[in-house]
């Protein structure tokens, strides 16, 4: 299923064509039901296609000499600065339900969600989440760059210095400034470190329990959870949603309207 010659236009038409990279042809299921942790992974799992532990309280740490942190100002802008273990305002999560990356002391403060985002001139700053690609990063680990929906990646501005601001790059493999290691709080790694490695399946039953191919769920066999209502999103840079008008299926902004919710 894709956006034909990938026209990010509101009411687009979509069809169907032979499997490719494009971004035409991703999509992003959203759950509107309302239920907490409904989304998969879950909480200590980590997200292959983002690249972060979900809900695990990370620092973002340069590779740059003095190996500061992404620090959340009380203007919302996020600078660079020397750790402090104390400081929650240096101290990050990924959320699954909204694909985001937010702070922690603003998250306890407010009772808010705030998100990084990178719409306002190429700076980041915290802004209130909307999901929408300028709150989007995949962290990529191999070369450390914290990667938005458009293929640009965050750098300090102006050097390795304190109080630095981040800003949105064009990728430079020769740039340190745009690396970056995500550091977990509580200890362990990415990948597993629990009883079970951190996957699913086993359930500690008879012979290493369920969770061979022959045992798959309906659930695990396409992806989506049974019976809940769910958005169909464009990973375009609109992020339109897939919607009905009359027999056609179209790419729309969102509306509210049943016509959107599948």
């Amino acid at each position: 299923m894709e956006v034909p010659s990938s026209k990010d236009n509101e009411g687009e038409y979509i069809s169907t064509a032979n499997k490719d990279a494009g971004r035409n042809q991703k999509w992003n299921i959203k759950y509107v039901d309302g239920k907490d942790g409904g989304d998969k992974p879950g909480k200590g799992e980590k997200n292959e296609e983002f690249g972060l532990i979900v809900g695990r309280e990370f620092y973002i740490v340069s590779k740059s000499y003095m190996r500061r942190v992404f620090s959340a100002q009380s203007n919302k802008m996020v600078y660079t600065k020397a750790r402090k273990e104390d400081d929650d305002s240096q101290k990050w999560f990924f959320d699954q339900k909204s694909k985001t990356i937010r702070n922690v002391k603003y998250t306890k403060i407010s009772g808010q969600d705030h998100s990084l985002d990178i719409r306002q001139t190429n700076n980041l700053y915290l802004y209130s989440t909307d999901s929408r690609w300028y709150q989007m990063f995949k962290y990529e680990e191999k070369d450390g760059n914290l990667v938005d929906f458009k293929g640009q990646v965050l750098g300090i501005g102006g050097g390795d210095r304190e109080d630095a601001n981040i800003k949105r790059e064009q990728k430079d493999s020769k740039k340190i400034t745009q690396e970056w290691n995500i550091e977990y709080i509580s200890g362990g790694k990415p990948d597993g470190g629990g009883d079970d490695g951190g996957k699913p399946g086993g359930d500690g039953e008879g012979e290493g329990g369920k969770g061979g191919d022959d045992d798959k769920s309906i659930e695990d066999e396409f992806g989506m959870d049974l019976g809940r209502p769910f958005h169909i999103v464009t990973m375009q840079s609109s992020q339109r949603l897939l919607d009905v008008i009359g027999s056609q299926v179209v790419i729309k902004t969102e509306n509210k309207l049943d016509s959107q919710t599948w």
